[in-house]
């Protein structure tokens, strides 16, 4: 795979930190994809400007290639959200992942036992 340009990986850097901002100022659930994504789209605007940390807000909006956007992002769409606090949001999402799934099969459990009961009874007629 060709390394991005600046100006592409920006923009992707840009539209997934916008997108992943919104999601947690929204109180959205399920947010491990989009982490995903924004750190993928981070590392990419990382390697494409040679440097090991993410840039700020405003040096996002200035990497950004001029026109192209409806409605330019502000600096708190743009905000970079800190990777301990990505790593907190990924756990929460997968906690509540493995409460739903724990009534997913509590539930099923419950079909099954109705099943099975209804089976018992019909097969006694």
């Amino acid at each position: 795979m060709l390394p991005k340009t600046i100006a592409s990986a920006a923009v992707d850097a840009a539209t997934f930190r916008r997108s992943l901002n919104r999601m947690v100022h929204n109180g959205d659930a399920d947010r491990a994809a989009e982490i995903t994504a924004h750190r993928i789209a981070e590392g990419e605007l990382m390697v494409a400007l040679g440097r090991d940390t993410p840039p700020t807000a405003e040096e996002l909006v200035r990497l950004l290639p001029p026109g192209g956007r409806t409605s330019p992002p502000t600096f708190a769409d743009l905000a970079l959200i800190p990777d301990d606090d990505l790593d907190e949001m990924e756990a929460e999402d997968g906690e509540a992942e493995e409460i739903e799934l724990e009534g997913n099969y509590r539930q099923w459990e419950a079909e099954d036992r109705v099943r099975e009961a209804k089976e018992a009874a019909f097969a006694r007629l």
